[in-house]
């Protein structure tokens, strides 16, 4: 038996647009798993934000 199986221009491009469109989109999506994970293992090993009014610069005296 002889299969002739005909895939046009426009069908072959639209499979390796998919392709693309897979990989790519993939990617993004790694990315944004991978930018999770990194935030949550060094969000523990931050340093809390200092308080409100902590910072005096060099000379300013605390009290008025």
């Amino acid at each position: 038996m002889h299969y002739l199986a005909y895939i046009d221009p426009g069908s072959g491009l639209l499979l390796w647009q998919m392709i693309a469109a897979a990989v790519v989109g993939c990617l993004f999506y790694l990315k944004k798993v991978r930018t999770f994970l990194f935030r949550l293992m060094t969000k523990p090993f931050k340093k809390a934000p200092p308080e409100v009014g902590a910072f005096k610069p060099p000379g300013v005296s605390a009290e008025k």
